[in-house]
């Protein structure tokens, strides 16, 4: 039957990574509130907020692990499967117990995390970018509320930290280098302000308790697409530093596919004042028809003196760093009402046990590892998460399936019919799942494209004999570059609650070594992810990349003729290889490479062929055509194809130069 699956009645641990998956999910009973939040930090739901979403506050919890972005490489074993508790700490009154009035705190992880390099000299940032929002979901627990439990030390500490290391960020989410360079949008990375149309720009970071006394470090990174190298003056509050140095590039060459060269710099450099001001003076060189520059970043590491503030903060220390390091931290302006906690591990948030004498609290703590802590003031202004409503029950790790289908609820109805279709003529067992229940599971309800992968992998690694083994990912809607559709291309799309993620590569300059790719979705051993090239695919993966209603009706219609084998006919049997020419006719190459092997292995078949280098080219107001090419092409798909296999250059809206295939054919 339908989404009928056989339920897991033990785990199965993943070989290396240790992973052990829960038999079902937590949202499978219960009622449940989704929350969010965009910023990392320490948040408060009051008694009454509980009541008011239907939580029992002597059971509330709340659930997951936030935004971070999941980890490709599964050798590193650092999943957190399911919803795990976040531990809360409860501000109650002088009666003790949790009631009116009172409220609850929980850390909560953020789209952006930070990490240090090898020497801790610099922690740059990490941004999510399938979300600019982070979830949770506040529920139950039978057992009643997880408490944060209380740290302390007995260590003797042999420094003491009284100044921290601040992260600023200035990161605007506007362009991408390939869409505006050559109408060829590609790769995850998007760039800020256009200095090419503004050359001087100024940006300005106010920190009142600046430390004036120690060095800070700042990192800002641009790209720019020219004929010749072209550079950018920074300034860091009026000194001059080392520019920017943009390579030129071949722009004259409508073969050449880089859409841009990038720049980064590391500039140390002591604050004269609370105001750091950065000044970027783009110098543009070369004589490219659509010349472009873009800032990327500008991220900063600033010393401040550690003291409690009216808002919460996280602080943490690199410089303490080292082995057997321990470290008395010593905070100032703090009071009884001063907690401070160790969110390091961002589910596992401790309460830091120490003394305050006068206005200052210390504690002691190793710093054999960077530690992350944060600082509230109960009397301050703690924000509170967003609701974002109820979560429907849900329970993905029941099943095992043979073929999962991820569906917008807008193609549910489509994807029931191909589903069902599966069950009764290939007898398969099919889970339809929409794209929030995988998030819901499998990335903290955060949209992440590695839980679609992930999902997969609890397939995978939970089978106990071949016959158990996931066979198929189908992935019914379309996609694009720019998964959060933020960028000005897609900021006023209607197409968002249609689609499904996609994965980018973090090459986003180059357009032949960027890439997007659905295989990065069965890649399920447990040492894979790393690296793309060597790893193997352990399940068949399609897309229907539908964005209507209409468009996936049609798509399933012609799958379950195909499936019915009710239009017979030549077309069966009539295969088409395309290829692109350049590039020393690698494309056509490869092209006849498979064209040969599939004539002699699989003599049955008709194989036609069209390379572009075997037409005429005809310029035109648009660029270079080949009609004889095109018309042949239009003709063999009205004759009726089995297979159309392409090999070459293309975009988001055309295949090759010459524009063999279009949107609007």
């Amino acid at each position: 039957a339908l989404n009928a699956a056989s339920t897991i009645p033990q785990t199965f641990p993943s070989l290396k990574a240790g992973q052990t998956y829960a038999s079902q999910s937590v949202l499978a009973t219960g009622k449940w509130r989704k929350l969010s939040v965009t910023q990392s930090g320490i948040y408060r739901l009051t008694y009454e907020d509980i009541v008011k979403l239907g939580v029992n506050p002597a059971k509330v919890q709340v659930y997951g692990y936030g935004g971070k972005l999941l980890s490709e490489d599964f050798s590193k074993g650092d999943y957190m499967d399911d919803l795990p508790p976040v531990p809360l700490w409860k501000v109650t009154g002088s009666d003790g117990v949790f009631n009116s009035g009172d409220y609850l705190l929980f850390y909560a992880q953020g789209p952006v995390s930070w990490s240090p390099n090898s020497n801790y000299s610099l922690l740059t940032r990490t941004r999510n970018h399938y979300s600019d929002k982070a979830y949770y979901f506040l529920g139950e627990r039978a057992e009643g509320s997880m408490q944060a439990q209380r740290t302390n030390t007995t260590l003797t500490p042999n420094r003491t930290v009284s100044t921290y290391t601040d992260l600023l960020l200035h990161e605007k989410e506007l362009i991408n280098m390939g869409e505006l360079v050559k109408n060829s949008g590609t790769g995850r990375e998007l760039y800020g302000e256009d200095l090419y149309t503004n050359p001087r720009q100024s940006f300005s970071f106010t920190v009142d308790d600046i430390d004036t006394t120690a060095l800070s470090t700042l990192l800002i990174e641009a790209a720019a697409y020219n004929s010749a190298t072209s550079y950018a003056n920074v300034h860091v509050n009026g000194v001059r530093m080392s520019p920017l140095s943009m390579a030129g590039l071949n722009t004259a060459n409508s073969q050449n596919y880089t859409y841009g060269s990038s720049s980064s710099r590391t500039i140390t450099f002591r604050p004269t004042s609370p105001t750091v001001k950065v000044d970027v003076e783009y110098m543009p060189y070369g004589n490219a028809s659509t010349p472009r520059a873009y800032l990327n970043f500008i991220q900063l590491n600033l010393r401040r003196p550690l003291k409690a503030t009216n808002t919460p903060f996280t602080f943490r220390d690199p410089g303490s760093v080292e082995v057997g390091g321990v470290a008395t931290f010593q905070l100032a302006q703090a009071s009884s009402n001063t907690l401070v906690f160790d969110v390091t591990d961002p589910v596992g948030m401790t309460l830091m046990e120490g003394n305050l004498e006068g206005s200052t609290f210390r504690f002691v703590a190793s710093t054999a590892t960077l530690r992350e802590y944060a600082c509230v003031n109960l009397d301050g202004n703690i924000p509170k998460p967003a609701i974002e409503g109820s979560v429907p029950n849900q329970n993905i790790h029941t099943h095992q399936p043979d073929m999962v289908i991820i569906v917008p609820p807008a193609f549910r109805e489509q994807a029931l019919r191909l589903a069902q279709a599966h069950t009764d003529m290939d007898g398969l067992s099919v889970l339809l799942v929409t794209p929030e229940q995988v998030y819901n599971e499998f990335s903290s309800g955060t949209p992440d494209a590695t839980a679609y992968r992930r999902m997969m992998k609890l397939f995978y690694d939970r089978a106990t004999n071949e016959a158990e083994l996931p066979d198929y990912l189908l992935l019914f809607g379309g996609g694009v570059y720019d998964n959060r559709m933020v960028s000005s291309a897609f900021a006023n799309s209607s197409l968002k609650s249609n689609r499904l993620l996609t994965y980018q590569s973090m090459e986003s300059l180059d357009g032949t070594l960027s890439f997007v790719t659905d295989d990065y979705f069965g890649f399920l051993d447990d040492d894979e992810g790393a690296n793309l090239a060597t790893a193997r695919l352990d399940i068949g993966i399609g897309r229907f990349p539908v964005h209507t209603v209409q468009q996936a009706k049609d798509v399933v219609d012609k799958t379950l003729n195909y499936m019915k084998n009710k239009r017979k006919g030549p077309w069966k049997n009539r295969l088409l290889y395309l290829a692109d020419d350049g590039d020393g006719n690698t494309h056509t190459s490869q092209a006849e490479s498979l064209a040969s092997s599939v004539e002699i292995i699989f003599p049955q078949f008709m194989v036609n062929r069209i390379y572009v280098d075997a037409y005429k080219k005809i310029s035109q107001a648009s660029g270079l055509t080949i009609p004889d090419g095109s018309n042949h092409f239009l003709e063999l798909l009205d004759m009726g194809l089995l297979m159309v296999n392409y090999t070459g250059h293309g975009s988001t809206t055309e295949w090759a130069e010459e524009k063999i295939l279009t949107q609007r054919m």
